[in-house]
């Protein structure tokens, strides 16, 4: 079983554009606890006063879950994180030699910083699990070291994030191997960012690798490009991989749209699981296939997150396809009738530049008097 790691309300709270409220912050916990997540990320401490009651108030709203507050390797942070109340305290740390210098940092530094801040969470009665930020980008022997270190000091978990999101599948897997092998014996997850449009493929290499659990933002919103998917990682884990991940397939599409709606988020109608357009069906080739069987031009049903699937009429339906449309809304015509309105529907569709809705096929079909 993959376990997902929810951070829109860190890493999504993040992405341009994004700003919520502490109802905001509380009614998304509470609609991903429902979905059956149970580990979020809930925030970042160290931005003060405000940041920690936010944090508190979703730590009172969703006590089935465990929740993680985000920290920097500084002992500050700490201090902020061990007095939100969350179960985990995340200690992120740069890794890689681009990171390291851009903040000042030699090599030393972090295997240094580690003991001492896990310490600090330990003594707090706090699990304490470290990231490695840019890990995609770090020299390996040197990340397994930091690794290695980390557990030694007693994390309880480590994270491997490909914070630039330059990472390819076939070195993610690479790269968990390589962090297990080292003696890695707590879960690793990964932390996925999709600019280069593999944040969902890279999570897959991750498992594939050895990861236990990854990180996800609703919709993917995030930094820049954003984050790995929650929505996409679930149905890739469950259909792609034969992995469960502990939530109700069938809430999937409903609390997704839900999150977008209350925050304003604009979902494209080709989105992948929760897009208006991914169940509809234009296609004659693919509708009379559809017909026979669903699966035929579907990875999945989509029954399984909680849609159906829609026929269209538009500039590639064919004559069946107009006729299951009727047919669903409770009209019917000939096979003849059908091929013959064909031509209209299509320039019709053309001038609209979209397919007909049913009621405008309806219409069109009531002026050449095919229906009574």
């Amino acid at each position: 079983m993959v376990h997902l790691i929810d951070t829109t309300l860190r890493d999504g709270a993040q992405a341009p554009g994004i700003a919520f409220s502490t109802d905001d912050k509380v009614e998304i916990a509470r609609a991903l606890s429902e979905l059956g997540i149970r580990d979020l990320e809930i925030g970042i401490p160290a931005m003060g006063v405000d940041e920690i009651a936010d944090m508190q108030a979703v730590i009172s709203a969703t006590p089935n879950c465990r929740h993680i507050a985000w920290c920097r390797a500084k002992e500050e942070d700490v201090e902020a994180a061990v007095r939100t109340d969350a179960d985990t305290v995340h200690i992120s740390i740069p890794a890689s030699d681009i990171l390291l210098s851009a903040f000042g940092r030699s090599r030393r530094w972090p295997i240094e910083q580690i003991p001492r801040l896990i310490h600090r969470v330990r003594t707090s009665g706090c699990t304490v699990s470290v990231g490695f930020q840019d890990a995609t980008r770090a020299e390996l022997r040197y990340l397994s070291r930091l690794a290695q270190v980390a557990v030694q000091a007693g994390a309880r978990g480590i994270r491997l994030a490909d914070s630039a999101g330059a990472g390819l599948p076939h070195m993610i897997t690479a790269m968990v191997q390589a962090i297990i092998d080292a003696g890695v014996d707590v879960p690793v997850e990964f932390h996925a960012h999709n600019d280069f449009g593999m944040a969902t493929a890279n999570s897959l290499a991750a498992v594939r690798g050895g990861a236990k659990s990854l990180s996800c933002t609703v919709l993917g919103i995030g930094e820049r490009a954003g984050n790995a998917a929650l929505e996409q990682l679930a149905v890739a884990c469950w259909f792609g991989a034969g992995q469960m991940v502990g939530i109700d397939p069938e809430k999937t599409y409903k609390t997704i749209r839900s999150i977008a709606d209350r925050l304003g988020l604009a979902v494209p109608p080709n989105q992948p699981v929760v897009g208006s357009d991914v169940f509809t069906h234009e296609s004659s080739i693919h509708c009379t296939a559809l017909g026979a069987n669903p699966l035929s031009y579907q990875a999945f049903a989509p029954e399984q997150v909680g849609r159906k699937a829609v026929l269209a009429a538009g500039t590639h339906s064919g004559a069946s396809t107009i006729r299951a449309i009727l047919q669903s809304t409770g009209d019917d015509i000939s096979p003849q009738q059908a091929h013959s309105i064909l031509p209209a529907i299509r320039a019709r569709a053309k001038k609209l530049g979209r397919a007909l809705r049913p009621s405008e096929l309806r219409k069109l079909l009531l002026r050449r008097q095919y229906l009574v």
